[in-house]
């Protein structure tokens, strides 16, 4: 980069003697700030260069914009002004994908520095997005510099994401590049002793890394930082001190580095500190850290949230902070400066996918702020700490959903422009990345075009977000816990929300009146019997192999969980997290059993009405729409072929007797068909089969002739929607620590669905069917799905018709409904028209004859 601006300065004198053109005025700015470099000039060089850009027409000037865009970003990076640095490349990148200029190296001075800031700002899937659109472009021109650049950056990026396989396998790709500069063979070796530590193979880390002292003479920064962290794995306090030592002569004998290189050293050696159990020497290093990038800060005080900006060195710093801080409640100020970082990065970023990759340092942290609160609590009994607690579990519960929600219910309450605007983007970007994982899926090579559009949209999200932003400074899903007791008094409900750490399962317990919090440890027996249970769903014939055994295990997992406490409830809503979002509590069991008799057995939902949430936040804002149901079901049936669904023609009928519905059959029962179709319509059955997905294939249901990926369903307006999903497994998915599950459920929840039915095993075809008949039996007379899924459970399991071993909750309870208490609406039907008008005039006719008698 300094050769760029060598060049830029040499290229803007050619043009100081025609300065009263636009593109020479350009350069003169350009070329005065070259000259004297600093934080003062180029904020006026900033803000010059915004203005001049709005004039230019010309080829030649907007090159000049672009190139001076370039070295905005270029400095600010070099002053630590990462956002700046961003906002000044994806300037640059925009104005030149707008003209498409052909002779101008954008690669080089604008998209490999931009990836670099990507990947250091944590915004993982720009950066994946960009390496890989400049490295198709080095590609088609045979530029081998380029290439091997990519690989690096995105070998990097990998090992940041934890994608270690697909690091080295990257890295492999270099061995077909004829010539590779020593020092970028340096960087790959360094990449790949990485990716063998994030594997645990310390081994061949330590041999790369050792070949690599011997192969290169200077530069060993990186490597000294990787030996000193595999010899502390390794337990050699004394030779990771040594290396860690080498590592920091090597940067501080360098001629120019970065506050920020200078401050992630000092924190580095804070954690090696902290690792050896010198708490003083962690504390030094962490103020000097802090100081590299705060110039002002002074050690044993806290900065103030104005000097902070979106850095993710702060909340490494600001986490050990805590952790060395005696006092709880200091050491819970700097974890909510840590939080307070954290949501300045979260609204940057614009891809879902990339938010929730950040989820689980999130519940690490607010797992150590539970730890202290409670402890705080026990000690004080002040109920303060109680709803601090509470609040910060709400931040990071499925705040990726729980934001989208919150925009959906702005947007129909406002229809403000800005966020309709972003709603289309964002549905744009989902159907991008569907088209990406569809030509992953067909083994398509060429998504040029399609990584070309996806980068487009996330500038464009960028600059848009940056105007909500303005808008709308607030934007987040905290509630006031006295509200959310009115609304469950309201409601004549409780409510139990559970957070499941690493270490403990925190249970909150909220009425009307009052709120309380458990600790419960999560013990070897703890997982094994909540790993059991959820194993007795696996197969139909589980449970009725080993009636006893499943009992025992539904008490044990119920009184672990604590559901004990709201037995004096009818109404209970459940709040779910990890591991206990694959549990269907009506299965539990509230006392011990000896009976093999399931109708006899004291299944919970025998004693409550459950309604589920992904967090208060979810259950406080829902609303129920009061329009008479109108149902459209899908039955692609599947004739003919090993999928075919035999039964769901008889849920189809049982359907059609107990409302008003349109059924799709077969070949109308198509993915088209259906999303125009359902337009019309509050209320989609779709009785289908469906995938929960895996590492390669997103979840996805099941339609006659195509699939709906969940990248589709993100894509789709389902606001106001009551959906009920008759499929296997749509509320299984690969379960993201913070956020929960990423089932399909998930993705019609961020469509914007009201409420949702579905399953959460592969559920048996036939008797799906006849709980679908008894629930549409009870949804028309009453129009609340809470009640008419609690009601249909019940009928199943008191139908005498059905024989002990199809009572087994296998059968009856696959179904979760996700939504809020609703009171029933009786409905009035024709026929009970007819039936009652019929009655009236028969009573008017007999007084009539009793009259006329007297």
């Amino acid at each position: 980069m300094k050769k760029l601006i060598g060049v830029f300065f040499i290229f803007s004198i050619s043009f100081s003697a025609v300065s009263q053109h636009l593109e020479g005025e350009i350069y003169e700015h350009l070329d005065a700030f070259t000259k004297n470099p600093s934080t003062t000039t180029l904020s006026l060089l900033s803000n010059k260069v915004a203005v001049l850009s709005k004039k230019a027409n010309t080829e030649n000037e907007h090159i000049a914009v672009v190139i001076t865009y370039c070295n905005l970003g270029y400095y600010n990076n070099l002053y630590s002004n990462q956002n700046e640095s961003i906002t000044a490349y994806e300037t640059a990148w925009k104005i030149y994908e707008t003209y498409q200029f052909t002779n101008y190296d954008i690669t080089s001075n604008c998209l490999i520095p931009l990836a670099n800031l990507y990947t250091k700002t944590g915004d993982f899937i720009k950066a994946e997005n960009t390496i890989k659109t400049y490295m198709v472009k080095a590609e088609e021109n045979n530029n081998s510099l380029q290439i091997i650049d990519g690989i690096i950056n995105l070998s990097s990026l990998y090992n940041s994401t934890g994608k270690y396989n697909a690091a080295i396998k990257t890295i492999l790709k270099s061995e077909n590049l004829e010539i590779i500069e020593s020092s970028e063979l340096q960087k790959l070796q360094n990449n790949l002793a990485t990716s063998y530590v994030g594997l645990l193979d310390y081994d061949t880390a330590k041999k790369t890394l050792q070949q690599s002292l011997i192969q290169f003479k200077e530069n060993h920064l990186t490597t000294y930082k990787s030996l000193a962290f595999i010899a502390l794995q390794e337990k050699n306090r004394d030779e990771a001190q040594q290396y860690f030592n080498l590592a920091k002569e090597e940067l501080l004998k360098q001629k120019e580095f970065s506050s920020r290189a200078l401050a992630l050293l000092y924190l580095e050696e804070a954690q090696l500190f902290y690792q050896l159990d010198e708490i003083e020497s962690t504390k030094k290093s962490l103020a000097k850290a802090l100081q590299a990038l705060l110039p002002f800060y002074k050690e044993k005080t806290f900065p103030n949230e104005n000097e902070l900006y979106a850095e993710a060195i702060f909340t490494s710093i600001f986490d050990l902070k805590a952790k060395v801080t005696e006092n709880p409640v200091d050491a819970l100020t700097w974890y909510e400066l840590s939080f307070f970082i954290h949501k300045k990065r979260f609204r940057s970023w614009t891809s879902q996918e990339n938010k929730i990759l950040h989820q689980a340092e999130q519940k690490n942290r607010t797992e150590q702020c539970l730890a202290l609160l409670y402890a705080l609590y026990k000690k004080t009994k002040d109920k303060q700490y109680l709803i601090d607690a509470f609040q910060f579990t709400e931040e990071v519960k499925s705040s990726v959903l729980a934001e989208r929600l919150l925009k959906n219910n702005r947007i129909n309450e406002t229809l403000d422009p800005l966020l309709v605007q972003e709603q289309k983007l964002e549905q744009r970007q989902e159907i991008i990345i569907d088209g990406l994982v569809r030509s992953q899926l067909l083994k398509i090579k060429d998504t040029k075009e399609l990584n070309e559009d996806l980068n487009k949209i996330a500038l464009q999200l960028t600059s848009l977000r940056k105007d909500i932003k303005n808008k709308y400074p607030a934007l987040n899903s905290e509630i006031s816990v006295t509200k959310l007791q009115q609304k469950l008094k309201k409601d004549n409900a409780v409510m139990l929300s559970y957070f499941y750490g690493n270490e403990h399962l925190y249970v909150f317990k909220l009425n009307e009146a009052a709120i309380s919090l458990d600790q419960v440890e999560i013990t070897a027996d703890f997982k094994t019997t909540l790993q059991e249970f959820l194993h007795f769903f696996d197969t139909p014939s589980a449970i009725n192999n080993n009636i006893n055994s499943y009992t025992q295990a539904a008490f044990n997992v119920y009184s672990n969980i604590l559901f004990h406490k709201v037995e004096s409830y009818t109404n209970v809503l459940v709040i779910p997290d990890g591991l206990l979002s694959f549990v269907s509590f009506e299965s539990l069991v509230s006392k011990p059993v000896s009976t093999i008799n399931y109708a006899e057995m004291p299944f919970v939902v025998k004693e409550h009405n459950l309604v589920y949430a992904t967090n208060a936040t979810h259950y406080f804002n829902w609303k129920k729409t009061r329009e008479k149901p109108s149902v459209l079901g899908v039955f692609p049936v599947f004739p003919d072929s090993n999928q075919n669904l035999s039964y769901s023609i008889k849920e189809a009928d049982y359907i059609k007797k107990s409302v008003t519905a349109t059924l799709l059959f077969e070949k109308k029962a198509s993915k088209a068909n259906f999303l125009i179709t359902m337009q019309n319509y509050n209320v989609l059955h779709l009785s289908t089969h469906a995938n929960s997905g895996n590492f390669v294939i997103p979840a996805s249901i099941d339609f006659y002739d195509d699939s709906l990926f969940m990248n589709e369903i993100y894509a789709t307006n389902f606001s106001s929607k009551s959906i009920v999903l008759s499929a296997c497994e749509t509320g299984i998915g690969k379960l993201q620590k913070g956020e929960g599950p990423l089932s399909l459920a998930r993705g019609f929840q961020y469509a914007g669905a009201a409420e949702l039915l579905f399953t959460l095993w592969k559920v048996n075809d036939k008797s799906s069917s006849e709980v679908m008949h008894f629930f549409y039996n009870e949804y028309q007379k009453t129009n609340a799905m809470a009640i008419a899924n609690t009601a249909a459970k019940l009928h199943y399991l008191y139908d005498s018709e059905i024989s002990n071993a199809k009572k087994s909750p296998y059968y009856w309870n696959g179904f979760v409904y996700y939504g809020g208490f609703d009171k029933p609406v009786k409905t009035v039907s024709f026929t009970y028209l007819i039936l009652t008008g019929i009655a009236f005039i028969s009573t008017l006719l007999l007084f009539y004859f009793r009259r006329k008698r007297n």
